[in-house]
């Protein structure tokens, strides 16, 4: 097989001058890396840049071909990231057109290809003019907080705005492009299903093959476990039994090692160069429980044979310029969740599907995924190309996923079931039969054949599927939005017990050094201009003074100011995740909504858009800690309870102290206790009114 990798191009955009690139390469970030435009992320210059996608953009460039290359019977070009409408040209002649960009896009260059130098143009339509026609034909609502029409266009929806980020549809090529030659065969992927025995694993090992495979051809397996010990096969039909004895077992993070095997798949014949596959895997059964019980019917995963509780945040794409996220600033962002004890992670589905270097990360720090397809808070019209189109990136995207050990589950949606229940949009039958069709049918469809192993969730939040009660509390998974965005008080978390609470937040400011990059040091107010400019949820700013003002006395200085939201953040998602915690079995994930920021300002995250932590990144270290031992207050009862998340059982002691303001003790208990695996329980209640009256203003229960 003969590889060209396809790198420095050249942009051309209407009034700027070309600029020279390499891959990633957006318009955007290349304007701005030129000195062409202002810094998008500085002050308001944001605003005036909504406009510049309106004209094609070309990348354009020369590659070599030899005559081995024009030897081999397939040629073709591979563009595994196109973001969005692109034509194809092939020494001037269109030899494809892209739509998605979330798909790989493969087109057959052979005889239009010759020895020398080729040419290349990847010309992008703008997005505005394609949505507007498409919305015009057929109406399809999208969020409210984006640009009109991101329902009709396969492309990340977020860069078109949401109420975290800013309006900016980059466009560009943001993975890599490559001409390929192969013979009559070539070894495409892998699919690898495990049987977990008490002793031993069996991995069925099956190979999908491009082109055609003659009766010579043998393909030869190697599978190498994390000591370095190797099984070695071969056979005529491109299918294994590797039986892999005493297994070392991939765990999530906080439950045990994880163990890492590599599977090579090589294919060679006669009238074909050798061609391989590796993929790397972990041993390990997951699963998502559905069983029924007293309360309703849980939903958790279990690995291993273990139920574990979920413990984690909705992560989103990591930028608007998409040239800026590298595997190294991926890297930080995941070893910063193993250090807040993290065990899960949820792709929200408004983005795009992340790297094999971001799924490698999660494989080797043990950070289990709930990947959502990319579909948010919108409304669906399966015209016949569009349905084809999403059928072909779903394919695309479980092929490329599906053996990750962290990979937990596949969500359809993000909302939707809720939003066609519960909110204010355009909804008809037509709508409905569209979302069950996708969602129920196509999709599960997609994933039984292409990832078997994977469970399966129709939307986020549901209970699954068919429009029954989504976003109930004791049934699948909930979003759960009354404290901060209706403006509920803290103590409303006590009111529910939900399964697996998916979606939960708080609003804060970044560090001051953050903001300070994006005001330029002006307007430092939470009401002013520039501030508000990137607070992009209505009424949020108002919100962030009034919860503040609520806990805690009026902070001094701007400084103090932010500090303060950035306290009551982690205060309130401490004090839904420590309710959480208490009553596991019954509540079996808690994932705070956000992660981190795809550019800077006021929003949910717990690591801004530098990575700096918040507050709440710091208290969810302490929230998450597999061991925990944790005091809240239910009404008139103020009730320490303990956790041990880990497979290990744990005696423990603690001292439980009631004192006054000036620390004198009222009251002090000591309390022995043993924690089974896997478990939370109530140590020790007392009732504020036992206290005497006159130290009811005063007390202070340490633990």
């Amino acid at each position: 097989m003969k590889k060209i990798v396809i790198n420095d191009f050249t942009m051309s955009y209407k009034g700027y001058p070309d600029c020279k690139v390499g891959i990633p390469c957006s318009l955007l970030n290349t304007l701005y890396q030129n000195g062409y435009i202002d810094d998008p992320y500085y002050q308001k210059n944001a605003e005036a840049l909504i406009k510049i996608p309106e004209h094609e953009c070309v990348f354009s460039t020369d590659f070599t071909v030899d005559k081995n290359f024009l030897s081999h019977s397939n040629q073709v070009l591979v563009c595994y990231g196109l973001d969005t409408l692109c034509h194809v040209y092939v020494n001037g002649e269109l030899i494809g057109y892209a739509d998605n960009m979330h798909r790989t896009w493969k087109f057959d260059v052979k005889g239009k290809v010759r020895e020398g130098e080729n040419t290349l143009r990847l010309c992008f339509d703008p997005p505005y003019e394609y949505m507007q026609r498409l919305q015009k034909r057929h109406y399809a609502w999208g969020d409210t907080h984006a640009l009109d029409g991101i329902a009709q266009i396969r492309k990340a929806s977020y860069m078109f705005g949401w109420d975290w980020g800013p309006k900016l549809p980059d466009t560009g090529i943001f993975r890599g492009v490559e001409a390929l030659a192969y013979g009559e065969a070539r070894l495409d992927n892998l699919l690898i299903r495990q049987e977990h025995r008490d002793k031993f694993v069996i991995l069925n090992i099956s190979t999908e093959v491009e082109g055609n495979v003659s009766y010579s051809c043998e393909y030869r397996l190697t599978v190498v476990s994390p000591t370095g010990k190797k099984i070695c096969a071969s056979s005529r039909d491109g299918r294994f039994s590797a039986v892999i004895d005493d297994p070392l077992l991939w765990w999530p993070n906080g439950y045990g090692e994880q163990y890492l095997y590599t599977v090579s798949v090589t294919l060679e014949g006669e009238d074909s160069e050798a061609s391989t596959v590796t993929k790397t895997i972990g041993l390990r059964q997951l699963e998502v429980s559905r069983e029924r019980d007293e309360w309703g019917r849980e939903f958790c995963f279990i690995v291993n044979g273990k139920k574990i509780f979920a413990m984690g945040a909705d992560y989103i794409p990591e930028d608007n310029l998409l040239p800026r996220i590298t595997a190294e600033r991926s890297e930080r962002l995941i070893r910063d969740c193993v250090r807040a004890n993290f065990n899960c992670l949820r792709i929200w589905g408004g983005g795009f599907y992340p790297s094999d270097e971001f799924y490698d990360l999660c494989d080797r720090y043990g950070i289990i995924l709930w990947q959502d397809f990319m579909f948010a808070c919108l409304n669906v019209y399966l015209r016949e190309e569009f349905e084809k189109n999403v059928t072909e990136e779903v394919k695309d995207v479980l092929l490329r996923i599906r053996h990750h050990a962290c990979l937990g589950l596949i969500c359809g949606n993000n909302e939707m079931e809720m939003a066609f229940m519960e909110w204010k949009i355009p909804k008809d039958e037509l709508v409905k039969a569209d979302y069950l069709r996708l969602y129920e049918h196509i999709m599960p469809d997609l994933c039984e054949r292409y990832a078997p192993d994977i469970f399966y969730w129709p939307s986020s939040p549901s209970c699954g599927g068919g429009f029954e009660t989504p976003n109930s509390d004791n049934d699948g998974d909930t979003h759960y939005w009354e404290v901060w965005l209706r403006n509920a008080p803290l103590e409303a978390y006590h009111e529910h017990y939900f399964r697996f609470c998916s979606e939960f937040g708080f609003e804060a400011f970044p560090s001051p050094k953050t903001v300070r990059y994006y005001t330029g040091g002006e307007g430092e107010n939470p009401l002013s201009d520039i501030i508000e400019y990137h607070q992009k949820r209505e009424t949020a700013s108002v919100k962030l003074v009034t919860y503040a003002a609520d806990r805690h006395l009026y902070a001094r200085g701007f400084d103090n100011f932010i500090y303060t939201t950035q306290i009551v953040q982690g205060e309130a998602i401490a004090y839904a995740i420590e309710h959480m915690r208490r009553f596991r079995g019954r509540c079996m994930g808690a994932i705070y909504w956000q992660l981190n920021d795809c550019w800077p300002g006021q929003t949910w995250s717990s690591l801004d858009y530098f990575g700096r932590w918040k507050a709440l990144h710091y208290f969810a270290k302490r929230f998450f800690v597999r061991r925990a031992l944790f005091a809240q207050q239910y009404g008139d009862r103020v009730v320490v309870f303990a956790s041990n998340e880990t497979l290990e059982p744990f005696k423990g002691s603690c001292t439980v102290k009631i004192k006054d303001n000036a620390f004198r003790v009222y009251s002090e208990k000591r309390i022995e206790f043993s924690l089974d695996p896997l478990s939370s329980r109530d140590l020790y209640a007392v009732s504020v009114s036992d206290i005497p009256s006159d130290k009811i203003n005063e007390r202070y229960i340490e633990y």
